[in-house]
């Protein structure tokens, strides 16, 4: 019997973001060991973001985008190998060509990651080129959010009417979809926490393997004060500082003289940098991921005025009972020992890979 062909769209085709990345890599990994044929498709968005100087004398501006720019054109060829390494299409589709890869597959699957996040619409990510007799759902997607405009909710009941099983990564998304479309909509993993550790340490470059008594900080803000308290931290600990700088591809001054620069870090020395750390601090969704999946003691920050990110956050380690790892901006992390409980990730786990069976399956 032929297997079932998978198209995914997702943050995965030129992406540079490490969780954006790795949780592609999951979610066609594990499909392919479910017995699927599945790959994500090469879509190719315009890129939002370009390299800026904030906040550099201007004497020093040119200078500093040279050296930064370096460091991110590095990065960037790290990502291109791996993203090599994830099935996918021989074809890169844009907006004009999208509908041809119909042909290709006989499911469609849009997420995880913010695909609906409405500060970069494309109703490709709501599989709007999908022909009618083919199958599209979603898998933990999520938008970023969670209040709507009159508006935006016109437009996601338009977009999602016609999928056929629907899923979203945090739950009170779940909640105002179910409402707005009068149907269920199931809660899901992040496809990150579908795979083991051991499966995960496939991915480990290894780089760090033997590198001790250091600090991973994995910031995604701009946050002066949790540097500081990091900083504190390492220091009362007798540890180390590693970091990778410019992760928004801007020079961030908070970054230039903090903790040990790593550059050239693929995702799978991303891995290896969470699996050899004493300590994560962060402010990452996916990092805090990754720090559970390895067992490592980690403390994570909140966003400034973002507190859909601080919610679904929350409502992560609320699902492991370790709450007492989220910090606010006044609190120094202190020494601990990580107790992390499993007994409802697996119930959430086994729900999760249910849906994905049943809606490929039906």
């Amino acid at each position: 019997m032929q297997k079932k062909r998978i198209g995914i769209v997702t943050h995965y085709y030129n992406s540079n973001n490490y969780g954006g990345m790795l949780q592609a890599y999951a979610l066609t990994y594990w499909l392919n060991k479910a017995g699927f044929d599945a790959a994500q498709i090469c879509y190719y968005k315009r890129p939002n973001h370009a390299i800026s100087g904030k906040s550099v004398k201007s004497s020093l501006r040119a200078l500093k985008k040279r050296i930064i720019k370096r460091i991110i054109d590095s990065r960037k060829i790290t990502f291109k190998k791996f993203e090599e390494l994830i099935p996918h299409t021989d074809l890169v589709y844009d907006d004009k060509n999208i509908k041809l890869v119909n042909d290709s597959f006989d499911i469609f699957i849009t997420g995880s990651d913010q695909v609906w996040n409405f500060n970069w619409y494309d109703e490709n990510y709501y599989l709007s080129f999908v022909s009618r007799e083919k199958k599209k759902l979603s898998y933990s997607a999520s938008f970023g959010k969670k209040d709507f405009s009159e508006n935006e909710l016109i437009v996601l009941k338009e977009k999602l009417n016609d999928f056929d099983f629907i899923s979203v990564r945090e739950s009170d998304s779940k909640a105002v979809l179910e409402k707005l479309l009068n149907r269920d909509v199931a809660a899901t993993l992040d496809p990150t926490l579908l795979l083991s550790a051991d499966e995960w340490s496939n991915v480990d470059s290894n780089r760090f393997s033997g590198v001790h008594n250091y600090v991973f900080c994995y910031f995604l803000t701009s946050n002066k004060k949790i540097r500081k308290n990091a900083l504190l931290f390492a220091k009362k600990m007798q540890k180390q500082i590693f970091n990778i700088p410019y992760l928004q591809n801007t020079f961030e001054p908070n970054d230039l003289l903090f903790g040990n620069h790593i550059r050239d870090v693929s995702p799978g020395d991303f891995i290896s940098l969470i699996k050899n750390a004493d300590y994560i601090i962060t402010d990452s969704f996916h990092a805090c991921a990754f720090s559970i999946i390895f067992h490592k003691p980690f403390f994570v920050y909140g966003r400034d005025g973002d507190m859909k990110m601080n919610n679904r956050i929350n409502e992560l380690l609320s699902l492991f009972d370790c709450s007492d790892c989220f910090l606010d901006f006044d609190h120094i992390p202190s020494n601990f020992e990580e107790n992390i409980s499993s007994n409802n990730y697996y119930i959430k786990k086994a729900q999760s890979e249910a849906y994905l069976l049943k809606a490929l399956l039906d």
